[in-house]
């Protein structure tokens, strides 16, 4: 046993190993070989790979930079909190930032509700007409926005000067209106109208963020065709009523007919001027368009062709009384394309017009009105939910200077449906009877629209080729009864005695 073993003589150590024929895992524990004598002084150590750390407290004690730095800690800690408490605060700051209003509204807005209903005209009032749209609302603005539908804006339509209208942006399609005050008095307002589209024409809306922003933005009005006709109808109506006249009129009597050809003198007392006037064919069958459309200039005048069929002898004129229907453009300059079929308004018709119109029916209209008698009224049917009931009529027939009564089926109206049974009616010394069958209308509905007017036509003794219109009231005490028994006693108010 040699000295290094002996007992006493000191701690037992691994013989020294020359390191050329040193095990791979020298330094390293190897759980294969744990009962081998280890110098546990160098579990561990590697000397060839030391620490990031180390390697970096090396490089900086070779320089300057590492004594600065033990020399200048505790400044360096300070600035270290003081740059991590700005990040800490700016993220804070940016996650709970104020969010700004987008540019654009996040907003639908569209016409809603059936055309007739869709857009409405208030009273007059002195800035304008008050005007209605039914509108449905969609929102995806962020929670807590809020949002408040200001008027309509668009051409021909002042700012809305109402309370505004706040949305519920919680709904997917609120049902709300929304309001403008019409007013085409300003120049060039009628050729703005005429030249606009349905795109022209929006909502204004204000948005007011949780935060205390608010923006106030157009939103567009999606399907406002009905608008666009409301406003370029009523537009061109007040356009027409302020600077159009039928200052006179000549008159021809129609050969064989109860008809006249007309020639209108319009004056134009604006400064702008009046492009393709004509008769609107709406007027038929009273009135009906001749000739070619007129050019009528600022301050000018011009001649529009017409003919005139009265459906009454008793009012040959009626039509006219409250105006000359016609299609026009308005415009400064050059006249516009595309407006062949603008929108129909009303043109007046002087006192002096309408008298030189009546004097051509004076003769074909001699005749007295007609009479028509309700002799018998038998009740075939009581009232139920469509209809006031039916009743069969027997009918006293008069007219002066007259050999037949020919019954015009007007079809079914708002007072009902009257079919005649015997047609025409032959007089005898100028009266005849006529047996009629009479659909009621609801009892609601013919309390608003009174009982229907027989239209007729006579055929006289001097011309028989002519045929004389009238449109004749039904009278007597037997419809009054029957009228109370389906009724009520308020619709014999209808019948006059």
């Amino acid at each position: 046993m040699t000295a290094a073993h002996r007992p006493g003589s000191g701690p037992l150590r691994a013989p020294e190993v020359d390191k050329r024929f040193a095990d791979p895992l020298d330094g390293r524990l190897d759980l294969d070989h744990l009962d081998a004598p280890q110098d546990l002084d160098v579990i561990g150590e590697d000397p060839d790979h030391r620490l990031v750390s180390e390697r970096l407290n090396a490089a900086l004690d070779r320089t300057s930079v590492g004594r600065w730095t033990r020399r200048h800690r505790r400044g360096l800690l300070a600035g270290t909190l003081a740059a991590a408490l700005v990040v800490t605060v700016g993220t804070a700051w940016q996650l709970t930032r104020p969010v700004p209003l987008p540019d654009e509204p996040r907003l639908l807005i569209k016409s809603s509700g059936p055309d007739r209903t869709q857009v409405t005209l208030g009273v007059r009032n002195g800035a304008g007409t008050a005007l209605t749209e039914s509108v449905a609302v969609a929102s995806v603005e962020r929670r807590g926005v809020r949002v408040e539908l200001l008027g309509l804006t668009g051409p021909g339509l002042a700012p809305a000067r109402g309370a505004a209208t706040l949305i519920d942006t919680t709904k997917t399609d609120e049902q709300v209106s929304v309001s403008a005050t019409l007013d085409c008095a300003a120049p060039g307002s009628s050729e703005a109208v005429l030249a606009a589209s349905a795109d022209d024409y929006a909502v204004e809306v204000r948005r007011t963020a949780p935060e205390g922003e608010t923006r106030v933005d157009p939103v567009p009005l999606v399907g406002s065709q009905q608008l666009l006709q409301l406003v370029a109808r009523t537009c061109l109506e007040q356009a027409a009523a302020r600077d159009l006249e039928v200052v006179s009129a000549t008159a021809t009597r129609v050969p064989g007919l109860v008809g006249a050809d007309l020639d209108l003198t319009v004056a134009n007392t604006s400064g702008q001027a009046w492009h393709r006037l004509r008769v609107s064919t709406l007027g038929l069958p009273s009135l009906v368009k001749g000739g070619t459309p007129a050019e009528v200039g600022p301050h000018a005048t011009g001649h529009v062709l017409a003919q005139l069929y009265p459906q009454d002898c008793g009012q040959p004129i009626a039509a006219l009384a409250d105006g000359l229907e016609v299609r026009a453009a308005a415009t400064s300059g050059a006249p516009p394309a595309g407006i062949d079929n603008g929108p129909t308004f009303r043109v007046p018709v002087s006192r002096a017009a309408l008298a030189e119109i009546a004097r051509a029916f004076t003769a074909a209209c001699a005749s007295p009105t007609p009479g028509a008698v309700v002799e018998q009224a038998i009740i075939h049917g009581g009232s139920g939910a469509s209809s006031g009931g039916l009743v069969e009529l027997v009918v006293r027939m008069s007219a002066r200077d007259a050999v037949t009564i020919v019954i015009d089926s007007l079809g079914r109206t708002a007072s009902g449906m009257v079919t005649a049974i015997d047609n025409p009616v032959q007089l005898t010394d100028g009266e005849g009877v006529l047996h009629a069958m009479w659909l009621l209308p609801r009892c609601i509905d013919l309390l608003s629209s009174g009982p229907p007017r027989l239209s007729v036509a006579l055929v006289g003794f001097s011309d028989p080729g002519v045929r004389r219109p009238y449109l004749v009231d039904l009278s007597g005490e037997a419809l009054r009864v029957a009228l109370a028994r389906l009724c009520g006693e308020t619709a014999t108010a209808l019948i006059r005695q």
